[in-house]
């Protein structure tokens, strides 16, 4: 029996290139062999970036791809996401991995995501800045929302994140994108939304989207990966 075959992308622009070289070195450790890799650059400089890519990456078996900004970094992203999910639909792959160019999971998180049968996976990584000293889990879950008082989804708050590490797979309301694999049912069903003028951005919508479908999130709170962000605050057309 060969093994489900997953197209990885990753999408990137000129901006997150400080971690890029040991973001290769890194996927170039993992186990699983039945995969294809493929990035989308949306950086906005004519073209520069992407040439670089393909300079460096090609020559690995990587195809690099470039899709127009837009107007700000959230239609990017879902622009991007939706440039790789055609090429996902026009293949014939059996799971769509998001793996974002600042995230550094173990060399089995393929066979580890895989091995757990679900629909919707992600893995654990942490957010926040690093130099503001507080960091959490990229995980929303279903519970009182302070705030209003009503029942809806939400981070974890800071109390409540040991109840989701190294406590196995867990049902939530959304994972993040950063470490997600998705099998082909949901993402030919599911598109990335970006809707101008509003917060979230794209994986939010996908998230719901699926659940509204029926579609549960689970997210391996085993699995904790290396998070190297930069400070969203410093990106000017977020």
């Amino acid at each position: 029996m060969s093994l489900p075959k997953v197209l990885v992308f990753t999408i990137i622009y000129e901006d997150k290139d400080y971690c890029l070289d040991d973001f290769i070195e890194n996927f170039k450790k993992f186990t699983y062999k039945n995969k294809d890799h493929i990035f989308i650059d949306n950086s906005d400089d004519g073209g520069k970036y992407t040439k670089k890519l393909k300079e460096k990456l090609e020559p690995l078996g990587i195809k690099v791809y470039h899709v127009e900004r837009g107007n700000t970094s959230r239609e990017a992203l879902a622009r991007s996401q939706n440039f790789a999910r055609k090429i996902f639909l026009d293949g014939d792959w059996d799971y769509f991995m998001s793996l974002e160019s600042d995230i550094f999971p173990k060399k089995n998180i393929i066979d580890r995501l895989i091995m757990q049968g679900a629909n919707i996976i992600t893995a654990i990584y942490m957010i926040g800045h690093k130099d503001q000293g507080t960091r959490w889990p990229c995980i929303t879950i279903d519970a009182i929302v302070p705030e209003t008082g009503t029942y809806g989804s939400r981070l974890l708050r800071i109390n409540e994140i040991n109840d989701y590490i190294n406590k196995g797979i867990k049902n939530v309301a959304a994972g993040g994108m950063g470490c997600c694999l998705m099998h082909r049912e949901v993402v030919e069903k599911v598109a990335f939304t970006y809707i101008p003028g509003l917060r979230p951005h794209s994986d939010v919508f996908w998230f719901n989207d699926a659940r509204r479908l029926g579609y549960n999130v689970f997210v391996d709170t085993d699995v904790i990966c290396e998070h190297r962000n930069s400070d969203w605050a410093d990106v000017a057309d977020r």
